[in-house]
């Protein structure tokens, strides 16, 4: 029991935090699949996700032997998908990280041109352009896809309550600390340990938890439009709820890094 829980909590603890995730739910969903369609036989048939979204559920999933066949539109979404679910054996190293914080005479990137200070420090910033730098000429997808996933954990890393945005951290960098809110300082704060090796590494062998063996395809694709041409055994639907923030709205910053990356 205690290793089937650990092993939760790490497939848990690779995905970035996600507007109406639904890690908490996958083992209620789970089990209504069971009662139509018993356990025993999930090995093998193929479980259709149709909005991939942060992953947990088509992830979980994966770790109960079911072929995943996952679609979304969003680069963040498919940026999950081809580095945790596509994947099965392509880990980050050591020497990876090292190598995303090896200095460098490179001019300011397009995130330290854009974003810093106002979303992110100049440190967090030129982490995040060489990052996506080394990612986007990475000829192994799955290890692009898992540099570009640490950097999105970075990113959601580095605000308060993962909410990424211009408004407050700019103030790291002029000094005013006694001007942000109070609860909101130490996770400014702890941010700026964000790009230190230490640090990077323990997020990096985060994301390793989630490289699981399994079978999945990933498409970046409308499901409504894409539909009759996928076979499957097992359907998932859970789109964006109408009344509710966005995701474009919630998470344009990150669509915004991850645009042109891959």
């Amino acid at each position: 029991m205690r290793r089937t829980r650990s092993r939760k909590l790490a497939l848990w603890g690779a995905l970035p935090p996600y507007l109406g995730g639904k890690r908490r739910l996958c083992p209620l969903i789970f089990r209504e699949v069971d009662r139509i369609l018993p356990r025993r036989l999930w090995s093998g048939l193929t479980f259709l996700d149709g909005f991939l979204g942060g992953g947990s559920v088509s992830l979980y999933a994966k770790a109960q032997g079911f072929r995943v066949l996952a679609t979304d539109i969003a680069d963040r979404a498919l940026t999950v998908g081809q580095a945790l679910l596509a994947n099965s054996r392509v880990r980050l190293t050591r020497e990876d990280v090292l190598r995303l914080v090896a200095p460098t005479d490179a001019p300011p990137g397009r995130v330290e041109q854009n974003y810093a200070p106002s979303v992110f420090t100049r440190a967090q910033a030129r982490f995040l352009d060489q990052t996506l730098a080394v990612a986007a000429s990475t000829p192994d997808e799955a290890k692009g896809a898992l540099l570009r996933l640490l950097a999105i954990r970075v990113a959601l890393l580095a605000h308060p309550m993962s909410q990424v945005r211009a408004g407050t951290i700019h103030r790291l960098s002029s000094g005013e600390y006694e001007s942000i809110t109070e609860s909101c300082v130490y996770h400014y704060v702890d941010g700026l340990r964000l790009t230190r090796p230490d640090r990077l590494w323990e997020l990096a062998q985060q994301i390793n938890g989630g490289v699981i063996q399994g079978r999945a395809t990933v498409l970046r694709a409308n499901i409504v439009e894409t539909l009759p041409e996928l076979q499957a055994d097992v359907a998932y639907w859970d789109p964006p709820y109408p009344g509710v923030m966005s995701y474009e709205k919630e998470y344009k910053i990150i669509d915004e890094l991850l645009e042109g990356s891959a």
